[in-house]
């Protein structure tokens, strides 16, 4: 997985951004990823299923970021998505 560091903060003037895509996975034809917005406390993750939001998670620090979208992935893999 790619380091974060020195990832875009929230800015009062533009809003909550779309920063990307941490991690995309496939099963029968879905898609799952996982989202990274700007947010006023840090970023935002959302955890997404062909563009419907399953779960979010408000994270305060890079760590909280990796860590998350990381326990994310391996409950994912765990059901068969690949």
């Amino acid at each position: 997985m790619a380091s974060y560091v020195g990832l875009a903060r929230y800015d009062l003037v533009l809003g909550p951004l779309l920063l990307g895509f941490i991690w995309t996975l496939n099963k029968r034809g879905l898609v799952l990823a996982v989202s990274i917005v700007t947010h006023r406390l840090g970023w935002e993750l959302g955890l997404l299923s062909s563009g419907i939001l399953l779960r979010s998670r408000v994270c305060t620090t890079c760590a909280d970021v990796l860590g998350t979208a990381d326990a994310w992935r391996t409950e994912a893999t765990a059901k068969g998505w690949t």
